[in-house]
């Protein structure tokens, strides 16, 4: 989600399964994007992320070019597999493009 489609509030849902360990991924990643990219200012990002299974760590941050990364850490690669949902929760994020790019990344971006 770009901070330019100003005041976004979304709702990640990540489920899986990381056969090796034999652990759920079951997480929320919750949060309300404000941008004000058009005056320079740095986008803000507020919410929080539930973890119920054991499989993955999940977090949020805004990347240094100001799109939301949702970041997937499992507990292991070997046969992992998730899926993850998608809801923006108010009008501001109404036919907004929501695009997913899979990085295998050990900093953040």
């Amino acid at each position: 989600i770009h901070p330019k489609l100003q005041a976004v509030m979304s709702r990640f849902v990540i489920e899986g399964y990381t056969c090796n360990t034999g652990n759920e991924i079951f997480s929320t990643q919750v949060g309300y994007v404000a941008g004000w990219i058009y005056n320079g200012d740095a986008p803000a990002n507020t919410g929080g992320s539930i973890d119920r299974g054991a499989g993955a760590v999940t977090l949020q941050y805004v990347s240094s070019d100001k799109y939301l990364v949702i970041k997937v850490v499992l507990q292991h690669i070997y046969y992992a597999g998730f899926t993850v949902s998608v809801w923006q929760v108010n009008p501001n994020g109404l036919n907004a493009l929501i695009t997913a790019v899979p990085l295998r990344q050990v900093t953040h971006l």
